[in-house]
């Protein structure tokens, strides 16, 4: 818990970083080149299928690394191993395994165990919260409140239960079982620093130790995703176990 609280630290410590596009969609603000990943990650977990309940005594008993149903950080979490994100803006029925999208999907779950050893982590967020700031006030050592702006999360939003509702059907229906699955704001100030632009369906991201190993994939619609760009991504994730 320490080396992540170390991790956390350092991470919300950087200055908000960028990377050209190279050559794929170019968004309006592309950000500089592939450096540090930008800051945390905080998201509502809906599933994580790497940590089954277990039995213990007679009793099911849920394994403590689950953090479904919980608001947590797996770039925190995942610290210096190699690790894929997937910023989803899209209903998850518009993703199915017949679609470019869905087979790269299948394809990152099933290589997720075998590389296993060399610490492959990833994640899937779709991004379907209300966006916006909220006003949150906390009271400092010496007694003073403080009032500060922070976005928006899964609590904020009334539609909550049905998104994550809809992303277990999606789950179950997609066979998803070793990459964690989450739910985030349509759009944040988090997401911006990320790189993933407001009117991108998906945004692909791959790092390892902190750094990014190429520029992020960028797809103004899901049908923009092509079998050639789903090669080049699990190519670069797979990479990304290579020290």
């Amino acid at each position: 818990m320490r080396g992540i609280a170390v991790i956390c630290g350092v991470l919300s410590g950087l200055t908000f970083l960028a990377f050209h596009p190279d050559g794929r969609t170019q968004p309006k603000t592309p950000p500089a080149s592939a450096q540090m990943v930008p800051s945390t990650l905080r998201a509502f977990i809906v599933q994580d299928g790497r940590f089954p309940p277990q039995t213990v005594d007679g009793k099911m008993q849920r394994d403590p690394r689950d953090r479904s149903g919980k608001i947590h950080c797996y770039v925190c979490e995942y610290g210096l191993s190699p690790v894929f994100i997937l910023f989803l803006r899209a209903d998850p029925k518009q993703i199915t395994a017949d679609t470019p999208v869905g087979k790269l999907i299948r394809d990152l779950d099933a290589v997720m165990p075998k590389y296993r050893a060399d610490k492959l982590n990833g994640l899937i967020l779709f991004l379907r919260t209300e966006a916006g700031e909220k006003a949150v006030k906390f009271t400092d050592d010496s007694g003073t409140e403080i009032a500060v702006t922070a976005d928006k999360e899964y609590p904020d939003d009334e539609n909550r239960d049905r998104y994550v509702q809809e992303i277990k059907d999606w789950i179950q229906a997609m066979k998803i079982a070793n990459i964690p699955v989450g739910l985030a704001p349509l759009t944040s100030k988090n997401l911006t620093a990320w790189g993933v632009q407001d009117k991108d369906a998906a945004t692909v991201v791959v790092y390892r130790r902190l750094k990014h190993l190429a520029p992020p994939w960028h797809f103004p619609t899901l049908g923009d995703l092509n079998e050639e760009q789903a090669k080049s991504i699990l190519q670069t994730v797979l990479s990304a176990t290579r020290y």
